[in-house]
This record gives C-alpha cells, structure tokens and sequence, in this order.
C-alpha cells in the first residue's frame, strides 16, 4: 500500500510502499523481462523487493524500465536516477534528475551489536548510542553509500557523521572532503533518509 508519493523538489520524487500484499499481487504487474531476470533466484523475498521496485517504477514512469551501470548502480532508460532501499515490511523509492541515495530501515536492537562496524571513536562520542540514533546513523550512511557507489567503501572513517539537527530533520556528513545534507523522516518505527 502506498503511504508516501511527494515532491521532494522539482525533479525528484519520493515513494514509500508498506508491504500488506502478498508476492503475486506484484507479480501480476510485471513485464516479460523481470520473469527472465529473476529465473534463477529462488529466494521470494529477493523477488518481492525487485518486483517493488518494478512496480513502483511503473506507477510513475510506464514506459520506462531500469537499468544498471558498470558498478551495479540502478537508472531509468529515460536517464532519471533511482535509488531503492527496502527494510522488513517497508519499501521507498526516490526518482531524480540528479544522482541521489535513498535508505529506510527499522529501528531494532540489531544495530548495537553492529555499531563498531560503521560508527567512529569521534561519532561514538559526540552522539547519543541508542537504537534511534544508531539507526539514523547507518540509514544516513548507506544512503550516502548509495549516492557514491563505491565498493569497499568504508563506513566508519569515509562517512563522517558531522551533526543531526532533529529539528530540521537533516543531517550533516561528509564523505572524504565532500559535505552533504542527508533528509530524514520518522515513518511508524523506520527511518528513511534521503540525499543529493
């Protein structure tokens, strides 16, 4: 069920999908090539996400499909940039004119045990280590992940979180000498952030 389609500026559009539906009301909506593409994957949540992000393309963009660059990194035939992230029974997309990275994920415990892995000695000091601000914290940073494409990247010392005005909703980072303003929202317990 669709909960969010807004303009986020002019060129870019967000949307963000709960999942209530089974696997085969997506399925129905899918052209000829996502059966050929997805032939040989045998895990049906694997196939959910891509049909999601299908359909969701569709519903915006009909006559348009996807595509990837050398680095695996989706866009649209009609040259849009598209990022999709999808975390337990949620899913968004952002469509734009310009290179964009987009996250969503549920707020667990999962990412206390994980922290080490993406958070610096500076982060872990400056801000608080809770589940809520944790989850921010990597949301923010796999949507710059997404924005840069990069692999091998790393999250704890080339994603720098630098501030999180919770008034504003946007966070402040920087990606080697580069600075970004990274938006976020709160939907029922995920967050979702997104940037340029």
């Amino acid at each position: 069920m669709l909960i969010i389609e807004k303009e986020i500026n002019p060129g870019t559009k967000l949307l963000v999908w709960k999942i209530t539906e089974p696997l085969s009301f997506f399925l129905s909506a899918m052209p000829e090539n996502f059966f050929t593409e997805t032939k040989n994957i045998n895990n049906q949540r694997i196939i959910l996400q891509k049909a999601i992000k299908y359909y969701l393309t569709q519903k915006i963009f009909p006559d348009t499909d996807i595509i990837k660059d050398e680095n695996g990194k989706p866009y649209l035939t009609n040259n849009k940039h598209l990022s999709v992230s999808h975390s337990e029974n949620m899913a968004c997309v952002v469509f734009s004119d310009k290179n964009c990275g987009v996250d969503i994920e549920k707020i667990s415990d999962k990412v206390l045990r994980v922290k080490r892995k993406f958070i610096n000695n500076d982060e872990s000091k400056r801000f608080p280590n809770d589940k809520n601000s944790l989850t921010l914290m990597w949301c923010c940073k796999e949507s710059l992940y997404k924005l840069y494409n990069i692999r091998g990247i790393d999250y704890k010392n080339n994603f720098v979180i630098q501030s999180i005005d919770y008034a504003q909703n946007t966070v402040q980072a920087k990606v080697n000498s580069n600075t970004h303003t990274l938006y976020f929202e709160l939907i029922e317990d995920y967050f979702l952030t997104f940037t340029f």
